[in-house]
């Protein structure tokens, strides 16, 4: 499990998700938090390596996850 510490906008969710999505690791290994006091012994520095080709999703996600990001509930 990796916990991943980000600012609370889409943006900054984005490009954690970006590098993890290179990476191949599965959502459900990956706990969010804006809080850095938060952070866990396990905590992940989410350094990426190239993959090629890069990954996608679709466009109806990101129109979703820019919505998520901006809900004030701190479980989104």
């Amino acid at each position: 499990m990796q916990t991943i510490v980000t600012a609370p906008t889409f943006e900054a969710w984005r490009e954690h998700a970006r590098k993890l999505l290179a990476q191949r690791v599965p959502p459900d290994e990956v706990m969010w938090s804006d809080n850095p006091q938060e952070t866990s012994l396990f905590a992940a520095t989410n350094e990426s390596t190239p993959c090629d080709p890069p990954p996608k999703v679709p466009s109806a996600f990101l129109d979703m996850a820019r919505s998520v990001a901006a809900h004030s509930d701190t479980r989104r």
